[in-house]
Parts: C-alpha cells; sequence; structure tokens
C-alpha cells in the first residue's frame, strides 16, 4: 500500500474543508431565501382585473410584512391594500374578488381593513380577513381580481351595434371574470418529433376568456385606448388578457390590443374624412365649407326627425353615419376632421390635449395657394395653422351661434376657398337641457336655419357633420362613453 505524505494530505484536507464550507453557506442561502412554511417551493398568485399593472405575487419583494401565529405556526404576509397600492386600480370605487386553486371564490365588500395574505406550507398563500365573515377566507389563493362598480367604468370595453344603435356589450375585464363568461380553447400551434421511426406530435392550447362576435358577418370598426382605430372585414371576437381587451380577426392571426370599443356593423364613414373631401375637391378647383354641428349625434337628429319636428333641407339629401373618435369630445373629434388621423397620429384624446402632433387641412390648403377662414366660438379647442375667428357672446343670450353666424355670413363675402364654420349650441344646450329636450330642438332648427343661409352665399362641396352625440345624463346631457348616443354622428355630403 502506497503511504500518502504529509503534504498531500493537507492538500486534500484544504480541498475537503473548502468544499464543506462552499455546501454549508449554499444550504444557509437557501434556507433563507426559501421560507420552511413550504417546504422548499414558493406558489404564487396572480393580481389582475381592473388595475393597470398586473402583478404575480410569488415573495415578499417591496411589501411591508405583516405576522400572524396560526394553531401555533408563525406565518408572515402581506395586506392586500399594498398589494393593490402597486397594482393601481383604474378607480377608487372597487370591490376584489379572491380565487382559490379549486375555484372557491369570496368577493371581500365592505373595505380592505385586516385582509390579509399568508404563506405557509399546508395552504399556500392563504387569505385571511379579520373583519369579513371567515367564509370569505381563501386557502392557495390563485387570483386577486379587481372589480370596478358602476356601469361604464375606466376600464369598460364596449360593444355597439350602428345598424340597431344598440348596446351589446358593457364590461371591465373585472366585471367580465365576476360574472358568467365564455372560455375557448385557442389553438396556439403544433410540434412533431421522430422517434424509433414513429412520429410523435403534440398540438398546444390556450384557455381564452372570450366574447364572441361571430354572429357580425359585416365590417367591424375596432377602437383603441391609444385612439387608433382599424376597420375589419367580417367577424371575430374580443379576448381578455389580464386587464385589457384585444380583438382576434376571425382569421385567427390579427390582433389588435387594449380595445375601449368594438363597432359592429359598422359603417364606412368616420368623421376623418372630412380631410381628405375638403383635400379632393381643392385638388379639382372647387371651394369647400365645412360646418361643424357641435354635440349633433344620430340618436337625437332622428328622435326629433322622425317626430316631424326637424326637416333638413331637401337638398342635403340623407345623411350617412359617420363615426367619431375616442373618447368622444370636442378636441379628439375636431383633430380628427381637420387632419383626417385618429388619436394615434393626432395626439389628441381628450379635453385636456390641445396641441396636435400632424398637420390640418389648413396648411395643405395654403399649400395649393387657397385662401382660408376658420370661424369658431368664444375660443379655440385645438392649436390650428389657421388662426380662427374667436366669436364672445356678445349679445349675453348664452349661446355664441348667432355671433357665429354673423361672422360666417361676413366672411363668406370674401369668398375664402376653405372655410370651415363650428356652431356650439347644440352642444351646450344639451349639456343644460338634455339631448331631447325642447330647449335642445330650438336650438338644432336654429343652428339648420343658419347653415342654410350660410350656404346660400357658398358654392362646390359642403360637408356638414359633428364631432360627438350625447346621451341623458340626469337633467341634462353629457358624453364621453363609448356608446351609441355618443359615437354616431350624422354627416352630409354635397356639391352646390
Amino acid at each position: 500500500m502506497e503511504t500518502m505524505s504529509w503534504k498531500k494530505l493537507i492538500s486534500n484536507n484544504k480541498k475537503i474543508i473548502f468544499i464543506s464550507a462552499t455546501a454549508l453557506i449554499v444550504g444557509l442561502l437557501i434556507g433563507i431565501l426559501i421560507p420552511k412554511s413550504t417546504g422548499g417551493h414558493v406558489p404564487r398568485f396572480f393580481v389582475k382585473g381592473d388595475v393597470k399593472a398586473t402583478l404575480i405575487i410569488d415573495g415578499f419583494d417591496k411589501y411591508k410584512t405583516v405576522g400572524k401565529t396560526v394553531e401555533g405556526q408563525a406565518l408572515k404576509g402581506i395586506s392586500i391594500k399594498d398589494i393593490l397600492d402597486n397594482a393601481a386600480p383604474y378607480s377608487e370605487d372597487y370591490d376584489v374578488l379572491a380565487v382559490g386553486d379549486d375555484g372557491l371564490s369570496s368577493l371581500l365588500l365592505g373595505g380592505l381593513e385586516g385582509a390579509n395574505v399568508y404563506l405557509s406550507k399546508n395552504n399556500g398563500w392563504e387569505l385571511i380577513n379579520e373583519r369579513h365573515p371567515i367564509s370569505s377566507n381563501i386557502k392557495h389563493l390563485s387570483q386577486l381580481i379587481v372589480v370596478e362598480r358602476g356601469e361604464f367604468s375606466p376600464s369598460c370595453v364596449t360593444v355597439i351595434d350602428a345598424e340597431n344603435n344598440g348596446l351589446v356589450y358593457a364590461k371591465s375585464p373585472g366585471q367580465a371574470l365576476l360574472g358568467r363568461y365564455t372560455v375557448e380553447t385557442y389553438f396556439e400551434g403544433t410540434s412533431q418529433k421522430n422517434y424509433d421511426e414513429k412520429t410523435f406530435g403534440v398540438s398546444v392550447y390556450t384557455p381564452k376568456v372570450i366574447i364572441p362576435l361571430e354572429q357580425y358577418k359585416n365590417k367591424v370598426r375596432v377602437i383603441c385606448s391609444s385612439g387608433e382605430q382599424q376597420l375589419y372585414d367580417g367577424a371575430g371576437w374580443l379576448e381578455l388578457a389580464s386587464n385589457r381587451w384585444d380583438f382576434r380577426g376571425s382569421d385567427g392571426k390579427t390582433m389588435i390590443k387594449d380595445v375601449k370599443t368594438v363597432i359592429v356593423n359598422a359603417p364606412s364613414k368616420s368623421i376623418m374624412d372630412v380631410y381628405g373631401a375638403a383635400e379632393n375637391a381643392l385638388k379639382n378647383g372647387k371651394d369647400v365649407t365645412v360646418i361643424e354641428l357641435d354635440g349633433m349625434g344620430c340618436a337625437a337628429f332622428d328622435f326629433f326627425a322622425n317626430k316631424g319636428s326637424i326637416i333638413p333641407p331637401e337638398a342635403w339629401g340623407k345623411y350617412e353615419k359617420a363615426s367619431v373618435m375616442f373618447r368622444p369630445v370636442s378636441q379628439p373629434g375636431l383633430a380628427a376632421m381637420l387632419a383626417g388621423e385618429d388619436g394615434s397620429k393626432t395626439g389628441i384624446l381628450d379635453r385636456s390635449d390641445r396641441e396636435p402632433k400632424t398637420g390640418d387641412i389648413f396648411t395643405k390648403a395654403t399649400e395649393m395657394k387657397k385662401t382660408c377662414a376658420y370661424i369658431e366660438g368664444d375660443g379655440a379647442l385645438i392649436k390650428t395653422s389657421q388662426e380662427p375667428v374667436i366669436n364672445v357672446d356678445s349679445n349675453k343670450n348664452g349661446l355664441t351661434d348667432d355671433e357665429v353666424f354673423d361672422a360666417a355670413m361676413k366672411t363668406s363675402d370674401d369668398k375664402p376657398n376653405l372655410m370651415f364654420v363650428h356652431f356650439h349650441g347644440i352642444d351646450d344646450v344639451s349639456h343644460d337641457k338634455g339631448p331631447y329636450s325642447h330647449e335642445a330642438l330650438t336650438t338644432i332648427k336654429q343652428v339648420l336655419d343658419y347653415s342654410v343661409q350660410i350656404l346660400e352665399k357658398r358654392e362646390g362641396r359642403v360637408i356638414i357633420t359633428a364631432d360627438h352625440g350625447q346621451h341623458n345624463a340626469g337633467e341634462g346631457g353629457d358624453h364621453g362613453k363609448c356608446i351609441p348616443e355618443d359615437m354616431f354622428v350624422p354627416y352630409w355630403q354635397f356639391e352646390k
């Protein structure tokens, strides 16, 4: 037997000591990082629904922990309030649906004080509520779903039918997951492998919560939170993606993300078409008159027309129904008409947005050496290349329509090649008294009469439309929701 030298023995012992120390340190780290109460495996749960940020909770990082002793075992946890502060619910008015691995769920009502999730070996993440009934506790928590209260909440998606002026669907992601919903397995793909001269294959599917739209075979207009609009030929469906709705076309490939509304049986016309129609006429040597009837929706117009209360001039013909912008308020609508682009291009999505990122029809007309006039009410809604003629309510009758009319009549004598006239009275009165009120009817009739008189002094192409409609709200009216009353406006175009 060969005798090992003492130097070699010491060297080997040093290696053994080093390896043992390393293993000890690694073991300690594992013991620290992985809670003993879970047996080495840390489960996770998801936070989704009506929140700006979806979360995966698989540890205590970034959270202040709370402690609780259950059946002699010390548990560490996190308050539900702290978790939701990180998820950032869209609204302050919400409930929370807790869902376990087995499907058992509880909807927490009346606040979140005393509601915490604890991590344990036997129950995984466990929701324990100190102030709610004991039946609200959920073991092996898999999901916390924020559910906004009320109709047309900030994260709501709508499906509206242009043909019937109907509201087909209106729910937020959280509201959809709280109620009844359709789950469809979506085919993701297939793959094959050869082994021992045999072929083995697999097809992969993902379950999706969907809103089917197959019954609508005509065009759909998909409008996103970015303001983008796309016309799609054929049916499809909306599918839920944790905290938003996406549209998938019937081809299975078309995907449009973060949808706010889908218009089924959609009109091909939109108020963006004003720009193209005006540009085309100017290129062909025709003068153009655009009259904007702020707040004049199809629903209110049809209501009065069907009663015989208003009769548009025969020369105007029958209007085409046109879609407006997201959001259906004045600034995005006006920007779309002047630029021929949706909000994703103009950057105008709400009342607070005032400076478009695009050029406008006045710029184009000037490039063609055409003269322009822009007649406004008592202030400019957005920045334009053409300085507007501002008209304040000088006679103090509560509206600027008569002043706008006088300015338009005077300007017509100068024969500008492009004249844009913006009446605000219909919108103002509808806000105050309601879009179906007698006062709204009186204002509509007056503005139509003003329009007829202006057009008597003009020739060429005429475009008359609106930026949005209005719906009843309390004793008055309002707009800004993706519903039929707000989203569809009349669109007349003719030559004279």
